[in-house]
């Protein structure tokens, strides 16, 4: 066990690093573009809508909604996979159970609904939340879409052997 314990905590690294690479590839420029835009734009949004904290809340809720059902989607795909294979890969499974950004996935925003009802929302506390929304949607965006279509890609560079299993 001290053995698949060291393991895992190799793998999640690995992801991590993945996840990282990739949320950093949004911020050269072509993509900074894109990214700034998107933090603009819901920057506006949010100093136009009437109640900023309502809407900051629901775009939360929304957020967290589509992130589990997404990956409660995913991760019966990859054990249905797995079953049908009849082998289990630890870096797969890391992939498909998200490392440990599925429970960051709360954080941003249970941030919003302490601060929803205590602040003023001034142009400095929009501008914070915009970037975290966006941030928090780049990083959905990495673990449900892009790690998982690059995932055969990882698994055969981790496992030489993963290639062959699947023939």
């Amino acid at each position: 066990m001290d053995i698949v314990g060291k393991r895992q905590l190799v793998l999640r690294k690995k992801y991590n690093q993945l996840v990282w690479h990739h949320f950093e590839d949004f911020f050269t420029i072509p993509k900074i573009i894109g990214t700034a835009s998107a933090i603009g734009i819901l920057f506006i949004a949010l100093q136009k809508f009437p109640s900023v904290g309502i809407a900051i809340v629901i775009l939360y809720l929304l957020l967290s909604v589509v992130f589990w059902i997404a990956s409660i989607l995913m991760s019966r795909k990859n054990k249905k996979q797995s079953q049908l294979l009849g082998k289990k890969w630890l870096f797969k499974d890391i992939i498909y159970g998200y490392g440990s950004f599925g429970g960051f996935s709360y954080l941003p925003m249970q941030f919003s609904f302490h601060i929803a009802g205590r602040t003023e929302y001034t142009t400095l506390p929009i501008i914070i939340i915009s970037l975290t929304i966006v941030s928090s949607l780049l990083f959905n965006y990495i673990i449900l879409m892009i790690i998982p279509s690059k995932a055969e890609e990882y698994l055969k560079t981790t496992y030489p052997e993963y290639s062959l299993s699947n023939l």
